[in-house]
Protein backbone atom coordinates (compact mmCIF):
# COMPACT_ATOMS: atom_id res chain seq x y z
CA UNK A 1 0.00 0.00 0.00
CA UNK A 2 1.30 3.03 -0.81
CA UNK A 3 0.01 6.86 0.56
CA UNK A 4 -0.46 9.65 -1.14
CA UNK A 5 -2.56 12.43 0.05
CA UNK A 6 -6.32 13.18 -1.48
CA UNK A 7 -5.25 16.56 -2.59
CA UNK A 8 -2.50 15.30 -4.66
CA UNK A 9 -4.53 12.23 -5.82
CA UNK A 10 -7.37 14.30 -7.08
CA UNK A 11 -5.37 17.30 -8.46
CA UNK A 12 -3.52 14.86 -10.71
CA UNK A 13 -7.05 13.16 -11.89
CA UNK A 14 -8.68 16.22 -12.62
CA UNK A 15 -5.82 18.24 -14.37
CA UNK A 16 -4.39 20.19 -12.24
CA UNK A 17 -7.81 21.87 -10.68
CA UNK A 18 -7.82 23.40 -7.86
CA UNK A 19 -9.06 21.43 -5.06
CA UNK A 20 -9.42 25.26 -2.61
CA UNK A 21 -12.21 26.17 -5.66
CA UNK A 22 -12.97 23.10 -7.07
CA UNK A 23 -14.49 22.98 -10.61
CA UNK A 24 -17.98 22.17 -10.94
CA UNK A 25 -17.44 18.77 -12.89
CA UNK A 26 -15.59 17.86 -9.77
CA UNK A 27 -17.67 19.17 -7.16
CA UNK A 28 -20.82 17.04 -9.07
CA UNK A 29 -19.14 14.24 -9.03
CA UNK A 30 -17.97 14.15 -5.51
CA UNK A 31 -21.32 15.43 -4.16
CA UNK A 32 -23.46 12.56 -6.85
CA UNK A 33 -20.87 10.09 -5.84
CA UNK A 34 -19.19 10.17 -2.52
CA UNK A 35 -22.42 10.13 0.17
CA UNK A 36 -19.98 12.02 2.75
CA UNK A 37 -20.12 15.22 0.65
CA UNK A 38 -23.60 15.16 -0.57
CA UNK A 39 -25.24 17.99 1.82
CA UNK A 40 -21.91 19.97 1.63
CA UNK A 41 -20.99 23.52 0.86
CA UNK A 42 -17.84 23.88 -1.60
CA UNK A 43 -15.79 25.69 0.64
CA UNK A 44 -16.72 22.63 3.75
CA UNK A 45 -15.87 19.62 1.21
CA UNK A 46 -12.34 21.42 0.08
CA UNK A 47 -11.79 21.62 3.78
CA UNK A 48 -12.33 18.11 4.12
CA UNK A 49 -10.30 17.48 0.92
CA UNK A 50 -7.55 19.04 2.61
CA UNK A 51 -7.85 16.58 5.50
CA UNK A 52 -8.04 13.39 3.21
CA UNK A 53 -5.51 10.68 3.06
CA UNK A 54 -5.34 8.74 0.10
CA UNK A 55 -3.39 4.71 -0.38
CA UNK A 56 -3.51 2.18 -3.15
CA UNK A 57 -3.78 -1.42 -1.84
CA UNK A 58 -3.28 -4.16 -3.70
CA UNK A 59 -4.61 -7.78 -4.09
CA UNK A 60 -5.85 -8.98 -0.58
CA UNK A 61 -4.32 -6.34 1.30
CA UNK A 62 -6.73 -5.92 4.13
CA UNK A 63 -7.89 -2.25 5.30
CA UNK A 64 -8.57 -2.97 8.80
CA UNK A 65 -9.87 -6.03 10.76
CA UNK A 66 -12.61 -7.09 12.80
CA UNK A 67 -12.31 -6.01 16.08
CA UNK A 68 -10.13 -3.17 15.68
CA UNK A 69 -10.24 0.13 17.28
CA UNK A 70 -10.82 2.72 14.66
CA UNK A 71 -10.78 6.05 14.10
CA UNK A 72 -10.82 6.68 10.40
CA UNK A 73 -13.85 6.75 7.69
CA UNK A 74 -12.71 4.93 4.00
CA UNK A 75 -13.98 5.99 0.96
CA UNK A 76 -13.60 4.02 -2.14
CA UNK A 77 -12.20 5.81 -5.53
CA UNK A 78 -11.62 2.94 -7.62
CA UNK A 79 -11.75 -0.78 -7.06
CA UNK A 80 -13.97 -3.01 -4.47
CA UNK A 81 -13.86 -3.54 -0.58
CA UNK A 82 -15.36 -6.62 0.69
CA UNK A 83 -16.80 -6.25 3.90
CA UNK A 84 -15.73 -9.93 5.87
CA UNK A 85 -17.25 -10.95 8.91
CA UNK A 86 -15.76 -13.73 11.18
CA UNK A 87 -18.17 -15.60 13.28
CA UNK A 88 -17.19 -17.02 17.11
CA UNK A 89 -16.54 -20.41 15.46
CA UNK A 90 -14.02 -18.92 12.89
CA UNK A 91 -16.26 -18.89 10.01
CA UNK A 92 -15.66 -16.10 7.40
CA UNK A 93 -18.13 -14.70 5.01
CA UNK A 94 -18.58 -11.93 2.97
CA UNK A 95 -21.63 -9.43 3.85
CA UNK A 96 -20.98 -7.03 1.73
CA UNK A 97 -18.73 -6.00 -1.37
CA UNK A 98 -18.58 -2.05 -1.63
CA UNK A 99 -17.36 -0.69 -4.89
CA UNK A 100 -16.03 3.34 -6.07
CA UNK A 101 -18.02 5.81 -4.49
CA UNK A 102 -19.25 3.68 -1.43
CA UNK A 103 -17.69 4.40 1.98
CA UNK A 104 -17.34 2.10 5.17
CA UNK A 105 -15.96 2.65 8.60
CA UNK A 106 -18.13 5.09 9.53
CA UNK A 107 -20.16 2.71 12.42
CA UNK A 108 -16.77 3.19 14.35
CA UNK A 109 -17.39 6.76 14.20
CA UNK A 110 -20.42 7.07 15.04
CA UNK A 111 -20.39 4.55 17.88
CA UNK A 112 -17.17 4.92 19.20
CA UNK A 113 -16.89 0.84 19.08
CA UNK A 114 -13.92 -1.45 17.45
CA UNK A 115 -14.71 -2.67 14.18
CA UNK A 116 -17.51 -5.23 13.74
CA UNK A 117 -15.71 -6.63 10.47
CA UNK A 118 -12.80 -7.06 8.31
CA UNK A 119 -12.16 -4.76 5.19
CA UNK A 120 -10.36 -7.04 2.44
CA UNK A 121 -9.61 -5.54 -0.86
CA UNK A 122 -10.07 -8.30 -3.39
CA UNK A 123 -8.23 -6.65 -6.42
CA UNK A 124 -6.51 -3.20 -6.43
CA UNK A 125 -8.20 -0.16 -4.77
CA UNK A 126 -7.31 3.31 -4.37
CA UNK A 127 -9.35 4.33 -1.13
CA UNK A 128 -9.52 7.44 0.46
CA UNK A 129 -9.62 8.05 4.49
CA UNK A 130 -10.51 11.29 6.50
CA UNK A 131 -9.87 10.88 10.60
CA UNK A 132 -12.92 11.34 13.11
CA UNK A 133 -10.80 13.88 14.66
CA UNK A 134 -10.85 15.94 11.47
CA UNK A 135 -14.52 15.38 11.37
CA UNK A 136 -14.98 16.46 14.94
CA UNK A 137 -12.91 19.42 14.85
CA UNK A 138 -15.09 20.98 12.17
CA UNK A 139 -17.85 23.73 12.64
CA UNK A 140 -20.69 22.27 14.57
CA UNK A 141 -22.69 22.70 11.36
CA UNK A 142 -20.51 20.90 8.96
CA UNK A 143 -20.40 18.08 11.95
CA UNK A 144 -24.13 17.60 11.98
CA UNK A 145 -24.35 17.33 8.13
CA UNK A 146 -21.24 15.03 8.30
CA UNK A 147 -22.88 12.96 10.85
CA UNK A 148 -26.77 13.13 9.03
CA UNK A 149 -24.75 11.81 5.55
CA UNK A 150 -22.91 9.01 7.48
CA UNK A 151 -26.33 8.01 9.43
CA UNK A 152 -28.34 8.25 6.31
CA UNK A 153 -25.56 5.94 4.65
CA UNK A 154 -26.30 3.83 7.41
CA UNK A 155 -29.98 3.46 7.01
CA UNK A 156 -29.82 2.17 3.04
CA UNK A 157 -27.14 -0.20 4.37
CA UNK A 158 -29.60 -1.51 6.88
CA UNK A 159 -32.52 -1.58 3.82
CA UNK A 160 -30.23 -3.49 1.89
CA UNK A 161 -29.36 -6.00 4.59
CA UNK A 162 -33.25 -6.56 5.28
CA UNK A 163 -33.79 -7.10 1.78
CA UNK A 164 -30.85 -9.74 1.81
CA UNK A 165 -32.13 -11.09 4.67
CA UNK A 166 -35.83 -11.64 3.26
CA UNK A 167 -34.76 -13.41 0.16
CA UNK A 168 -33.00 -15.82 2.36
CA UNK A 169 -36.25 -16.75 4.42
CA UNK A 170 -38.09 -17.43 1.62
CA UNK A 171 -35.27 -19.56 0.20
CA UNK A 172 -34.84 -21.31 3.65
CA UNK A 173 -38.50 -21.77 3.92
CA UNK A 174 -38.78 -23.09 0.19
CA UNK A 175 -35.45 -25.62 0.77
CA UNK A 176 -37.32 -26.01 4.51
CA UNK A 177 -41.18 -25.72 4.87
CA UNK A 178 -40.99 -26.95 8.64
CA UNK A 179 -38.18 -24.33 9.42
CA UNK A 180 -38.94 -22.08 12.54
CA UNK A 181 -37.72 -18.43 12.16
CA UNK A 182 -38.85 -18.08 16.08
CA UNK A 183 -36.20 -20.52 17.01
CA UNK A 184 -33.30 -18.66 15.26
CA UNK A 185 -34.19 -15.36 16.41
CA UNK A 186 -34.90 -16.18 20.26
CA UNK A 187 -32.63 -15.65 22.38
CA UNK A 188 -30.12 -18.10 23.89
CA UNK A 189 -30.81 -20.12 27.20
CA UNK A 190 -29.13 -19.24 29.71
Amino acid sequence: MSSTSIYERLAKLSSGLSLLRPEPSLRQKLRANYYLFSSLEDEEAAALLQNCEGAFYQEGDIVFSQGDEGDRLYLIASGQVEIVYEDTGGQATVVSVLKEGNGFGEMTILAGERRSATARVPNSAMIFSLNADVINQQKPEIIQKLYFNMTADLVDKIKQANEQITRLKVIIRELDPGWEEEKILAPPEG
